[in-house]
């Protein structure tokens, strides 16, 4: 998801139940396959977009707070391992 925002998609979180609901007002059998339910969720987007919430880029004070916490667990990581060396 992240990486479809960062390249420019427009991304839109849709609830299960969402999407259930509307895979029985579309009258599809209740077989569930990937291409029917694709087909049913850019349906949903392109008629009912103003029913979905856009899913927004993280801020940049938000991607550095990442960078900081994934160099913390990394260094975490890595005192773990020295330390349980033989």
């Amino acid at each position: 998801m992240r990486a479809l925002i960062a390249a420019g998609y427009r991304v839109f979180g849709v609830n299960p139940k969402q999407a259930a609901r509307n895979r029985e007002v579309m009258g599809n059998s209740g077989a569930k396959s990937d291409k029917a339910d694709a087909h049913a969720l850019a349906d949903m987007v392109r008629t009912r977009r103003h029913q979905l919430r856009e899913i927004a880029a993280d801020s940049d004070e938000a991607e550095a707070i990442k960078v900081v916490a994934r160099a913390h667990q990394t260094m975490i990581w890595e005192r773990t391992r020295h330390m349980l060396r033989p």
